[in-house]
């Protein structure tokens, strides 16, 4: 019952977090979700290893296998003894939003596990000193807590404060186990070991739950998400546009039969408007189930792309528009880039919801071009900001024209010409995106 206990743990896990992890790959929270689930897969191995298959090896031959088996060992021990700590207190530093895109923190954060790697472990003996381990691990474990803590405590929404506090659960309480773990006696760690997997497996469970709910750092499975909410949207979209048409129809019938040719025109060209709006959302899907983006690259001037897209926006004159962009000759899919910008500035006027400013700055980086665009309107929580670039997903109330698609679509523009796009954001502080890009 030990070893299948323990080889279940690898095998569910390990599996499962491989499975998030792909079925997920833009989003950066649930990597380091993913990664952690894999590390307490690892934990079934490493036991059956040190515990089952070592013991009974001889190690007093020449043959590598033992050896092998042995440097496996000790480099799991390492890693699902150290890793925990450094992940999850990544994933509570970028749930909160105090880190984006910073790698020297990410870094100087994993720095205790190559001290602990070096100065503390034996991988070819399964040897490894828990003692420095157990201080930096405890302090990491206090960042945790209090990174749990404070993304619950200021969430003001209820329902997402019961989130927060059913993620805290999640992540709190194996990390606590492990920590006590490190600082019990030999005994107690045996019988911590023996219940270590049923607490791993019920945060498993509580996970997929909330994952399958979209309550999950507001994820849900992709492949049931897009194909109700496309056919909804189309459904809704088209039934709307088929009843405005036969109204237009109609009107048309009556005025000819009343003989009020002037009227006929009109109707006529709301006709041709519904014509474009239905062409427009046909588009519009297809391009968010689409797979890839074909570019038609040429030499363009950033400044006159940021022309063009400031020209067509729609605002009023509360709406103040700061532009700062140098010229900078790039190599882009002009027309795909001007529609990125375009639904990147759009968001922001809608965002703001009296006056404010709209704020284009590009600056140019050695070889890289920095465009950011600022807002002053309402801005985003967590969640909203970490699940921006799903597809459908909108804070804004949905009509023919919201779809969830248009920071979607930007971010795969982005992709294609190999850029990256960079959202900040805070509850009434405004949203930062910030689009880089290779020069010339």
């Amino acid at each position: 019952m030990y070893n299948i206990m323990f080889l279940l743990l690898f095998i569910g896990l390990t599996f499962i977090g491989i499975y998030l992890r792909i079925r997920n790959n833009k989003n950066r929270l649930m990597f380091w979700v993913a990664a952690v689930i894999v590390c307490c897969g690892l934990v079934g191995l490493q036991v059956i290893l040190e515990k089952q298959i070592i013991p009974r090896l001889d190690m007093s031959t020449d043959s590598l296998v033992p050896a092998m088996l042995l440097y496996i060992t000790g480099a799991l021990n390492l890693f699902i003894n150290t890793f925990p700590y450094f992940a999850i207190l990544v994933f509570y530093l970028l749930f909160n939003g105090f880190m984006r895109y910073d790698r020297w923190l990410i870094g100087g954060l994993s720095i205790p596990i190559w001290v602990t790697l070096f100065l503390s472990s034996n991988l070819s003996k399964n040897y490894l000193d828990t003692t420095f381990l157990s201080f930096w691990g405890l302090a990491y474990t206090i960042g945790i807590f209090s990174l749990a803590i404070f993304s619950t405590v200021i969430e003001k929404e209820p329902h997402y404060r019961l989130h927060h506090f059913i993620i805290a659960i999640i992540f709190c309480i194996p990390i606590a186990v492990l920590n006590v773990f490190h600082f019990a006696s030999s005994a107690t760690s045996d019988r911590i070991l023996i219940a270590i997997p049923y607490i791993l497996v019920l945060c498993l469970i509580i996970i997929l739950l909330l994952y399958v709910r979209g309550a999950f750092l507001g994820i849900k499975k992709k492949s049931i998400q897009m194909v109700h909410i496309s056919t909804v949207l189309t459904h809704h979209s088209l039934k709307n546009s088929i009843g405005k048409v036969k109204l237009n129809s109609l009107n048309i019938r009556n005025s000819l039969e009343q003989k009020q040719y002037e009227h006929i025109d009109n109707y006529v060209g709301n006709l041709l408007d519904i014509h474009d709006t239905m062409m427009q959302t046909m588009s519009n899907i297809s391009k968010a189930v689409s797979n890839q983006l074909v570019l038609q690259k040429q030499e363009t001037d950033m400044a006159a792309i940021v022309s063009d897209v400031v020209k067509g926006l729609r605002r009023d004159s509360t709406i103040t528009i700061d532009i700062d962009c140098p010229s900078v000759i790039v190599v882009v899919d002009r027309l795909l880039l001007t529609e990125c910008i375009q639904n990147i500035c759009n968001n922001a006027i809608e965002a703001i919801k009296d006056a404010g400013t709209l704020r284009i700055k590009l600056q140019q980086r050695r070889k890289k071009v920095h465009l950011t665009i600022s807002d002053s309107g309402c801005g985003m929580d967590r969640l909203q900001v970490h699940n921006v670039f799903e597809p459908f997903y909108s804070s804004k109330q949905r009509t023919r024209n919201h779809f969830g698609l248009g920071m979607y679509q930007a971010k795969k523009v982005i992709d294609a010409h190999n850029g990256k796009i960079d959202i900040k954001s805070a509850r009434g502080k405004g949203t930062t995106v910030t689009v880089t890009l290779k020069t010339k």
